[in-house]
């Protein structure tokens, strides 16, 4: 896949998750819409692809974002549409010090790989 198709798919993304979490009533209706309406997002991630998330809640660390899922998260990349170009990787085998991804940043899209089904939560603050 080159660069371009990945900032339009990007952006496709991001568009999707902003409309669902900004019109519940049209997320309560669409039978295969996979974000919930209410305070907070619920998207299940699966193991063996790329799992494709619009960040839509507000910037906070990577480690408040991913905290619903941080015991399966294995790999996550943030591409910002902003710049066009790759924030940083959260790699779960690496020292904290290593990984160059700090923050989970509003507007952005995350490629999240996964080692089971999960269930990531944001938009809340999970215990």
């Amino acid at each position: 896949m080159n660069t371009k198709t990945i900032r339009k798919l990007s952006v496709i993304v991001l568009l999707l998750a902003v409309l669902l979490t900004a019109s519940p009533s049209a997320a309560q209706t669409h039978p295969r819409a996979r974000i919930k309406p209410g305070p907070y997002a619920v998207i299940p991630l699966h193991p063996g692809r790329w799992n494709v998330v619009g960040w839509t809640a507000d910037t906070v660390p990577v480690e408040k974002a991913i905290a619903s899922v941080r015991d399966h998260v294995v790999l996550m990349y943030q591409f910002n549409n902003e710049t066009y170009e790759w924030d940083g990787v959260w790699d779960a085998a690496r020292p904290p010090f290593l990984n160059t991804l700090t923050c989970v940043r509003w507007g952005s899209v995350l490629y999240i790989k996964v080692d089971t089904e999960c269930t990531l939560r944001y938009g809340v603050i999970v215990p």
